[in-house]
Parts: structure tokens; sequence; C-alpha cells
């Protein structure tokens, strides 16, 4: 879980700054290659964080699945 509190935090300190100044503006404060750099950003903080919660669940799914298993046996 520390991999998503990374993303989540370089999101929001290399992303959420230019934003917010944008929409206070009303307008787009950077240049072209501002622009390139905030997508490349979001794209790679997004697929991260993605990434981390899908892992996340393949590796649960096994654990819920042996609980609801032994569970069953506790009703018979």
């Amino acid at each position: 879980m520390v991999n998503l509190a990374v993303t989540d935090l370089g999101m929001a300190f290399s992303m959420y700054p230019l934003a917010i100044a944008s929409t206070w503006n009303h307008a787009w404060l950077g240049s072209h290659a501002t622009c390139i750099y905030y997508a490349l950003v979001g794209f790679l903080f997004g697929v991260a964080s993605m990434m981390t919660l899908s892992v996340t669940a393949v590796i649960r799914f096994p654990v819920i699945q042996s609980t609801e298993k032994s569970s069953m046996f506790l009703l018979l």
C-alpha cells in the first residue's frame, strides 16, 4: 500500500498545483511542453495506481475464497 500512497502523493504534488492555478485563471497556464509533461505524469501515476489496486485485488482474492470455504465447513 506504500506504492499507492506514493503515486497519490506524486500526483498531488506534480499535477494539482498547475490544475488549480489554471482553473482559477480559466485558461491553461503552461506551454505545449508543460501540457505534454502534465499528460505524461498523469498517465504514469494513473497506471501505477491502477496496477497497484489490480495486484492487491489478485493477491486478496485467494484469501477471501479460502475464508469462505472454511466458513462453509463451520456451518455444516
